[in-house]
């Protein structure tokens, strides 16, 4: 794929939940007090919505790179136990240790 390929790919990748986001919120009712009320509320859980969909992108860009390490001998099941092990990690260590498993 070409470097733009994979830049419009980068960008679908963070638009997608952004856009299903902004749809939810332009399909919810804005006439009252209450429907404000609720709008505050789903707006504050959109930054933890957003930061499970980049841990999942951390998550699976991992795997793959431990299964490409290992090819055939790849274990999913050893792999998710070992990383269920790890712990609690930074986006940036978690990518890079789940690679090395």
């Amino acid at each position: 794929m070409s470097a733009t390929g994979e830049q419009l790919r980068a960008v679908r990748n963070i638009l997608g939940p952004v856009q299903g986001l902004r749809l939810m919120f332009t399909l919810m009712p804005a006439r009252s007090e209450a429907d404000w009320t609720a709008i505050a509320k789903r707006i504050a859980l959109v930054p933890a919505a957003l930061a499970g969909y980049v841990g999942e992108r951390a998550w699976l860009a991992g795997r793959e790179a431990a299964r490409a390490a290992h090819g055939d001998a790849f274990d999913l099941k050893s792999w998710h136990t070992a990383a269920l092990s790890l712990g609690a990690l930074g986006l940036d260590d978690l990518t890079t240790e789940l690679a090395l498993l």
